[in-house]
């Protein structure tokens, strides 16, 4: 309901019309009553006259009071009128009879507004949902009869990021920038799938809005004093004498609300806030009484019923809003290149092949080509088929093939557009997309534009059209996309590139696609291949069926051939491609070793654990058929008689050396230092609670480790009830990070093979690492900071980032009696939160954006479960800043670790603090007695300048570290 007619008479002519008509008659103006209107508004009649005459129509509403609303009117007249003489700035005296005359017209039209029977006139309120969508279409976007979306700033502010948008909001409606709290909880509503129009009534309508609107702040300012400020506030420059003195008179007669409504009302405001006046028209004019419409919360689902069918309804299903803001997107962006799409597999059935063309005809993205080789001349012939329309769109190229053979000639042999930027997806026939597909893509490469070469996740369609088996897919990973096709058919090349390329080859048959995405890596960097986190192609094949485990169907041969050929073109000699044992359809790559084996130091912290010891080094001797290594026991004070004798026993053994550290435990110093004691080529970190298991394990780390690009290899480690302890390291797993699929048994074989083939991962554990020695000098070994845990997370990711690949591979077995000789201790002491601390503030951003994983995974769990909400919104990728800030809240532990991290650093302060302030003493009393011996003797002796440099040095080198970067930081 709309309880003041000042709500409608703000708006232009035109508008005004409309809402007049939409509250008083319940409908639309038509075209003749629009123009009558606008005529008698034209020609210098009042909007309060035509609001009466539409009122007095047989056509109005029930529960129009007639003179209710005739006094409203007389009354918005008087202010209308007060307002109208300060504008015009005219120098007229009010009169006190004038005053009272206003005052008595306002006291009656505020007793008719009390009155219960009388109701105002009922807002453009519970439109239809139709309705609905045509006003908010003509309102954000503008959008003509024609369907052309004008540039607006609405639909720019609508289309901000997640942060950029809740920025702009908090900081048009409240004037100030979101608290954490805030953003928290508005960002989680934007990836719990809630409509930004919610958002944004949710924050106009909130009691903080309210009061900053009424300008409460100012209510006990003195009256010339609250004017100023409404000035400053409202037009951003001090008010004139000649206003000032009009409001303070208003002020005295009405009510603040009124002051700011007249200031509203003037086009200065309107000039100097015209984001402000546009987004108040659409919250108070269109959403206000609509929300209902608009898209929601999704009600939260029970763990029992969180299926894939739900987490598509609640996290991937379009509101009308934002697909038309998808759309505005699309139109608006800087780059705009056309995507060739190839269709084949022809013989699939007609109904399959039309649903797959609708899917491309429904694109947000409307720069697509599509290329059809196939047989369809009694399709295009018969009027009445679905491809009677379709034979006048010339983005749509027939080419009659009965076979489809050399379909790619249509446009790789073309001549080019030197000015078109052109890339190419292949599609069979019975396949579908995504409607946002080639949006999300022609924006990815509007982000990154030396992209040549994209792939997206996707999942199963079912012969009942049921989206099924999601596939939710790393970033670019070398590794895996040796034993399984990774990228798939929902990889899009361009178009030089794949001209560079020759095509598919048809000598493959189903093959073909992974073969030309591994050729095409061959040419490319990391950097110019790009995955895209989201469903985006919907494949009929059924790829993997029910009870199997089987990830492609191709025959083995053909599978171990393109990889061979790959690996044959880049000069790797000797390897093996064998089928991988634990799931069908993939590969395993085995790399051969050099003929002069590089030497290996395996390197074993361990203090007074002679059983765990003597396991351990009995299963290297006995189980490992790698001749070139020998074994460091590190000893780090070890006292139990047991564990003495059995280091004499184990130093008789020619490869085993045993040093004796007598140092405070740290893990990373006992490792770099041991280091440091040996000249082997290769580098094994081993923990003294493992146990081989496989005679191969140190020939396939050491295989992986030596090859070109490789940074640290990890092993697949066991619980010894046979779970699986370690299948790699996913950062940000459990709020810091955790070991995938750990607790699993053998036989499962993870998300698409992930639990059993040979991968890139960001991070392994160092309870078993292989690396080279020089590249581990060259990292500067373990930080020394990370003395218990960590320290191998860090190592790995400090690989990553100098461009190397960390492999995982479950191909080397060991049993882990985890924490055994060290105690399992999950306490969080303050020096395990501050490790923690230093971990975060280094790698915070690594938590949420793992390229081996996916945004789209949990990070609750360590099974790669799909993840509620996803770390990402309908609209993009969110700044890591608020994922971080979200984590928090959804792993408590993680507030600990600030919380006894700072502690720590406090008292760490002090102490040195404290030794800080009385080495300052000490030196400011030697200085004193240095420049009393010189007056004395009038020369300053060397030794006492040399003295004097070291107290100085002692001084500086003591001072504390300030905390206020660590506190900002957090």
């Amino acid at each position: 309901m709309i309880r003041n007619i000042y709500e409608i008479l703000i708006f232009d002519d035109i508008e005004f019309v409309s809402l007049a008509y939409q509250c008083i008659l319940g409908r639309n103006p038509d075209e003749q009553g629009l123009r009558y209107y606008r005529g008698r508004l034209a020609s210098g009649y009042s909007k309060e006259s035509v609001i009466s005459q539409l009122a007095r129509s047989p056509e109005r509403s029930e529960d129009i009071n007639i003179d209710g609303l005739d006094a409203l009117l007389r009354r918005e007249r008087t202010l209308r009128i007060w307002f109208l003489k300060w504008f015009c700035r005219s120098k007229i005296n009010y009169s006190n009879v004038a005053r009272r005359d206003i005052q008595s017209s306002r006291s009656d039209s505020l007793q008719l507004v009390k009155s219960s029977e009388y109701q105002v006139v009922p807002a453009p309120s519970r439109l239809s949902q139709e309705e609905f969508y045509r006003r908010l279409s003509a309102e954000i976007f503008h959008e003509e009869e024609s369907g052309n979306l004008e540039r607006c700033w609405l639909a720019d502010f609508l289309s901000l990021d997640e942060e950029s948008f809740l920025n702009s909001c908090f900081f048009l409606i409240l004037g100030r920038k979101p608290d954490q709290i805030g953003k928290m909880q508005y960002y989680q509503a934007l990836l719990n799938g809630r409509d930004r129009l919610n958002i944004l009534c949710d924050i106009y309508f909130s009691e903080e809005a309210e009061r900053v609107r009424a300008f409460s702040d100012f209510e006990s300012l003195p009256e010339n004093e609250l004017v100023d400020a409404l000035y400053l506030r409202m037009l951003s420059r001090p008010a004139d004498s000649l206003g000032k003195q009009s409001y303070v008179q208003m002020l005295r007669e009405f009510d603040l609300g009124t002051v700011v409504r007249g200031i509203k009302m003037s086009e200065e405001y309107r000039e100097k806030n015209p984001e402000r006046v546009q987004l108040e028209r659409l919250i108070l004019q269109t959403l206000k009484d609509n929300q209902g419409h608009l898209q929601g919360n999704r009600e939260n689902s029970t763990v029992a019923e969180r299926d894939y069918q739900d987490w598509i309804r609640r996290y991937e299903k379009l509101s009308f809003i934002e697909r038309k803001l998808l759309t505005y997107r699309a139109h608006r962006l800087a780059r705009r290149p056309i995507f060739n799409v190839v269709m084949i597999g022809m013989d699939s059935g007609t109904v399959s092949l039309e649903k797959a063309v609708q899917s491309l005809i429904n694109q947000i993205y409307p720069g697509w080509r599509l290329y059809i080789a196939g047989d369809l001349t009694v399709q295009l012939g018969d009027p009445a088929s679905f491809w009677a329309n379709l034979s006048a769109d010339d983005r749509i190229i027939f080419r009659n093939s009965g076979d489809g053979e050399d379909m790619e000639s249509l446009f790789l042999e073309s001549e080019d557009n030197p000015d078109e930027d052109t890339f190419v997806l292949f599609m069979e026939a019975q396949d579908m997309l995504s409607e946002t597909a080639l949006f999300w893509m022609a924006e990815t490469l509007n982000r990154y534009p030396k992209t040549l070469l994209l792939y997206s996740d996707e999942d199963r369609l079912g012969e009942d059209k049921l989206r099924s088996q999601p596939w939710f897919k790393p970033d670019f990973n070398y590794e895996l996309l040796l034993t399984q096709d990774l990228m798939g058919k929902s990889t899009v090349y361009e178009k030089g590139l794949l001209r560079e390329l020759g095509g598919l080859n048809p000598s493959l048959a189903d093959g073909c696609y992974w073969d030309l995405s591994v050729r095409a890596t061959e040419h490319l960097s990391p950097g110019e291949i790009r995955h895209i986190p989201r469903i985006l192609f919907h494949q009929a094949l059924p790829v993997v069926e029910a009870g199997s485990n089987a990830l492609n169907a191709l025959p083995s041969d053909l599978r171990r051939r393109i990889i061979m050929d790959h690996l044959q073109r880049k000069g790797v000699r000797g390897a093996q491609v064998v089928d991988a044992p634990e799931i069908a359809g993939c590969n395993r790559v085995i790399y051969a070793l050099p003929e002069a084996l590089p030497k290996v130091a395996i390197i074993i912290p361990t203090r007074d654990h002679a059983n765990l010891l003597r396991r351990c080094v009995t299963s290297i001797q006995e189980k490992t058929n790698y001749a070139a290594y020998e074994i460091i026991i590190v000893d780090n004070g070890s006292q139990d008689n047991q564990t003495l004798a059995l280091f004499h026993e184990l130093s008789q053994k020619i490869e085993v050396r045993i040093e004796r550290l007598d140092i405070p435990f740290n893990y990373s110093t006992l490792n770099n230092l041991a280091s440091q004691k040996t000249d082997a080529d290769m580098l094994c970190f081993l923990n003294d609670d493992t146990e081989v298991l496989t005679t191969g394990w140190l020939c396939e780390m050491v295989s992986q480790a030596i090859q070109e690009g490789v940074g640290v290899v990890g092993a697949r480690l066991w619980y010894p009830d046979g779970t699986v302890q370690h299948a790699g390291v996913i950062t940000g797993v459990r709020g810091v990070a955790d070991h995938i699929y750990r607790g699993s048994r053998r036989g499962d074989c993870g998300d698409h093979g992930r639990a059993v083939l040979t991968q890139s991962l960001s991070a392994v554990t160092g309870a078993c690492m292989v690396m080279k020695r020089r590249l581990f000098e060259q990292l500067d070994g373990f930080d020394e900071n990370y003395a218990v845990e960590l320290n191998d997370i860090d190592l790995c990711l400090r690989a990553q980032d100098m461009g190397f690949r960390n492999i995982w591979t479950p191909y080397a077995e060991l049993i882990h009696h985890e924490k055994s000789s060290r105690g399992r201790n999950f306490d969080l002491t303050q020096e395990r939160a501050l490790e923690q601390m230093t971990y975060l503030m280094r790698w915070g951003e690594k938590c949420y954006a793992d390229p081996a994983y996916n945004s789209n995974l949990s990070l609750e769990q360590s099974d790669a479960a799909l993840s509620y909400p996803p770390r990402q919104t309908r609209f993009g990728e969110p700044a890591i800043e608020m994922l971080a800030l979200i984590g928090r809240e959804l792993f408590p532990e993680l507030k600990d670790i600030i919380i006894s991290s700072g502690i720590l650093l406090f008292h760490k302060n002090k102490i040195v603090g404290d030794k800080y302030d009385a080495a300052k003493k000490l030196a400011e009393y030697r200085l004193k007695e240095l420049w009393r011996l010189r007056r004395a003797s009038g020369v300053l002796q060397a030794e006492n300048v040399e003295l004097l440099e070291q107290l100085f040095f002692m001084q500086e080198s003591l001072r504390p570290a300030s905390p206020q970067g660590f506190f900002e930081a957090i």
